[in-house]
């Protein structure tokens, strides 16, 4: 079942001013730009693009988890949504797309 993206990212904001007791707020830039990216694109090339961002922050936030366990739920929450969009990109398309094939260098 999908999350709604922003309690995960209410958890992911939580889980750092724990940690820095700083109050964290978010970009609002993805909040202006995808919608005018899907105005602009097709899923079949933005869905690759968000989820190789998803895996990303997986891996940036793996040394920071080391000594932290508790941004390993941070992680998990991103390698589920890069799973997601991934789902939803083979659920559209019916298809397996390789990032670098379909969205040559975005």
């Amino acid at each position: 079942m999908l999350k709604c993206p922003r309690k995960e990212e209410s958890h992911h904001a939580s889980v750092f001013h724990k940690l820095t007791q700083t109050e964290l707020t978010p970009k609002h830039t993805k909040e202006i730009l995808l919608p005018l990216l899907y105005r602009i694109f097709p899923r079949w090339i933005l869905y690759p693009a968000i989820a190789q961002g998803e895996y990303a922050a997986v891996k940036n936030y793996a040394p920071v988890a080391e000594k932290f366990p508790e941004v390993e739920s941070v992680r998990n929450d991103e390698k589920h949504h890069g799973d997601t969009v991934k789902g939803l990109l083979n659920k559209r398309t019916g298809l397996e797309h390789d990032r670098t094939k379909t969205t040559g260098s975005l």
